[in-house]
């Protein structure tokens, strides 16, 4: 072989490893840009903001909240049962502490607050009318229809996607669930039946 011709070889050989060379980065490059994940911030935002199921959940629990303390707060002047007297100020507890812990998450989560309930008016415009035994059945109808619906969506919120919501309705379905144990057994004690009150 001659010297020109091992020359030309080289060239080649220097030129098509060079090419090549400079094509890898290029396509390393899109492969890593093609598999990167969104940044932080919009993993971090996706996983605050509310899809509109969980929006609508959020929403009506606030109702439910303000409607439970509305209505608790009845109970010890028209109520005359002590155990039902202690009942209505642990309902009030309780749900002060659930509702102003989800106003929270609905904050961070851009669900926008609601006025007040249409139906805390008027339930508590029917109940203020009434007093000792009506009211009390009265009551605890509504409290036991109410906190079954509440079990329902709180199983239902506690599978969901939305992290906080998801651990909200975790923590919040042990209480709800023993407020409507303690209902049911206030309301077959009756008015003059024994102290159920836990």
């Amino acid at each position: 072989m001659s010297r020109m011709t091992r020359l030309l070889l080289s060239l080649v050989v220097l030129s098509a490893v060079t090419g090549c060379g400079a094509e890898q980065p290029n396509k390393a490059g899109e492969q890593a840009g093609a598999a990167t994940p969104p940044p932080a911030t919009d993993r971090a935002a996706a996983a605050t903001t509310a899809n509109t199921g969980e929006a609508d959940f959020v929403k009506e629990q606030l109702e439910v909240g303000e409607k439970q303390i509305g209505l608790a707060r009845l109970v010890s002047d028209r109520a005359t049962r002590p155990a039902l007297k202690r009942f209505g100020e642990t309902v009030l507890r309780d749900h002060q502490q659930a509702t102003e812990a989800l106003r929270q998450i609905a904050g961070r989560a851009g669900v926008q607050k609601t006025g007040q309930p249409e139906q805390l008016k008027v339930e508590g415009e029917r109940l203020s009318k009434l007093s000792g035994a009506p009211f009390e059945r009265e009551y605890l109808d509504e409290i036991i229809a109410d906190h079954e619906d509440e079990v329902a969506d709180l199983e239902k919120a506690a599978n969901g996607n939305h992290p906080e919501i998801r651990q909200w309705a975790t923590n919040t379905l042990p209480m709800v669930r023993r407020r409507l144990e303690e209902a049911r057994e206030l309301r077959k004690t009756g008015p003059t039946g024994g102290d159920a009150s836990r």
